[in-house]
């Protein structure tokens, strides 16, 4: 969970990594002009202002390793919306132990951010070169990072033990936290930060915590724990504020476009090795520049969730009669002719093309040549210049979202996309739940916000006026099963519907069952028991510290 006391040759090593994290965030480029800090011993750390930024940077840092939030796109494969390899193999299919690595890397990473904020945060304020604006907006800065930290623990081992000071792995001896408590304690610490963040930074500055993300994150929290008026109230706050939908979808996903007034808060990336993202690399394909592996593809089941485009329910019968019946061969055989099958993807939610590449779908891959997701496969090589990925053999959909097109991005494990955490739509869906959940039936500030989203996709807006459109939505059963839908869709690839399907108590009745290739062929099964709800604490940790008390279902 903590790193045990380091030498010195482990601080050193510490300010070496620190030094690298301001290029990480923020891009501090005067603190470049000081000594080497590998130089510096431990008493002459937490002295300058320099030193404050590196050792809050060093906590954002701790955002992109792989179990935090590096790797949290691949998540998706523990929902119905997504599946994969070599990440999640078996916690797709329930046959994992509290040894996996999965959940000791997981805890150890988060618990590593709560260590470095806590070092901050009992740093900080005794420092007298600090200016009182700059100290309080770092407090305020470690705060939400480390509400953060404590907010994905919750998430996916519920209870946990809560530290405020730091403490060295043979001291870290406390029980488990009530989730309640975890929840209060994360409400605590965003509520001190809301009062000390600023609205925005310089653009240079742009990634770093703000007010309405503190905002936006304790509104989550609530949600998270049924608490629906007071996440609806902080939703509503930062509906408010300056935030708003940008105008094209598909530009959220991309370098260029990132910094954008959607964006809440999210994971800075940039494309040198280190400090970029290995989105392309999991989710793109051999098509892809260097060469990608398609770790995580996108399921059927996410695919069929896209509406038509006057908002009617995608049926696969109308638009190729007697396709249900049809067998996996048949459907092999009709998946093989692009005219057979590309108008079950035409006239559709555009969301669908902007996220999925569909059967005979085009990708600009590599030295911007023009690619295909052909069935079969047959050759990457011209004349055909299908797409090859590691399914070849198996009838798959591809990422879209995400991944680079053409050279954009010239290294396949660190690419310049930032990962969104919380975004305006994301805000405006879960709006839309909490209130649903408080009242008897929709109501126009239920509506207004759903219908925001699907209005950006190009979707009719939902009604509860005529009850022949497609689009009819009068009771909380229905808005729900319409909120369900659009989180699926809007968010796809984000890593935030397994957390859905957890949090909303359904993912025995839709993880419980085959996983199929677009023809319809079983890749494997998916398995979700009630234990699952919760990750087991670590083996290790249970091991190390005799007052913590494993999950159920997992002892």
């Amino acid at each position: 969970m903590f790193h045990s006391k380091p030498t010195t040759i482990m601080i050193h090593r510490i300010y070496i990594l620190l030094l690298s994290a301001i290029l990480f965030v923020g891009c501090q480029s005067d603190l470049l002009d000081t000594q080497p800090y590998d130089n510096l011993g431990e008493s002459q750390f937490w002295i300058t202002e320099k030193h404050a930024l590196m050792g809050v940077n060093a906590i954002y840092n701790n955002l992109t390793q792989d179990m935090v939030y590096g790797q949290y796109f691949m998540l998706d494969c523990l929902s119905p919306y997504a599946y994969g390899y070599d990440f999640f193999e078996a916690e797709m299919t329930s046959s994992t132990t509290p040894y996996s690595a999965t959940y000791s890397g997981k805890w150890s990473q988060l618990y590593l951010g709560v260590q470095r904020a806590n070092d901050a945060l009992d740093r900080i304020p005794a420092m007298s070169s600090l200016s009182d604006a700059m100290k309080n907006r770092l407090i305020g800065e470690a705060k939400f990072l480390r509400a953060l930290h404590y907010f994905n623990l919750m998430d996916f081992f519920g209870a946990v033990p809560i530290y405020e000071t730091p403490v060295v792995y043979s001291e870290a001896m406390k029980p488990r936290n009530t989730v309640e408590e975890v929840s209060a304690f994360i409400k605590k610490d965003l509520t001190e930060a809301i009062e000390l963040l600023p609205v925005s930074y310089a653009s240079a500055d742009f990634g770093r915590a703000t007010k309405g993300a503190a905002i936006a994150l304790r509104g989550k929290t609530a949600l998270y724990i049924q608490d629906f008026e007071n996440a609806e109230n902080d939703f509503k706050t930062v509906m408010t504020m300056t935030y708003d939908l940008h105008p094209n979808y598909a530009e959220l996903f991309k370098a260029k476009t990132e910094n954008n007034k959607e964006i809440i808060f999210s994971i800075q990336n940039i494309a040198t090795a280190g400090f970029g993202e290995s989105m392309s690399f999991r989710l793109g394909t051999r098509a892809t520049r260097g060469s990608c592996w398609t770790n995580g593809i996108p399921s059927p089941t996410l695919v069929d969730m896209y509406e038509n485009i006057d908002g009617s329910p995608f049926n696969w019968d109308k638009v190729i009669p007697g396709f249900s019946s049809m067998t996996a061969d048949q459907k092999s055989v009709l998946f093989s002719e692009k005219s057979n099958v590309e108008k079950a993807y035409q006239n559709r939610d555009p969301r669908l093309q902007t996220s999925v590449i569909v059967p005979w779908a085009e990708y600009v891959g590599a030295s911007n040549v023009t690619y295909k997701l052909a069935w079969p496969f047959k050759s990457a090589a011209s004349p055909t210049f299908h797409i090859q990925h590691n399914w070849n053999a198996n009838a798959i959909y591809v990422w879209r979202k995400f991944v680079a097109v053409g050279d954009e991005s010239l290294l396949r494990e660190a690419g310049p996309i930032d990962f969104p955490v919380i975004r305006f739509a994301d805000v405006l869906l879960m709006f839309a739940e909490a209130r649903n959940r408080r009242i008897a039936a929709p109501d126009a500030e239920v509506f207004s916000a759903i219908n925001k989203v699907r209005t950006r996709a190009g979707l009719p807006a939902l009604q509860n006026t005529s009850a022949a459109a497609p689009t009819y939505s009068a009771t909380k059963a229905d808005m729900t099963k319409r909120i369900i839908q659009e989180r699926a869709v809007e968010l796809a690839a984000e890593g935030v519907s397994y957390s859905d399907v957890r949090r909303w108590k359904i993912a025995e009745q839709v993880n419980n069952g085959p996983i199929l290739e677009f023809t319809g062929k079983t890749l494997k099964t998916r398995v979700f028991q009630p234990r699952d709800y919760l990750w087991p604490i670590p083996q290790s940790e249970i091991d190390q510290n005799k007052a913590i008390v494993q999950n159920v279902g997992w002892q």
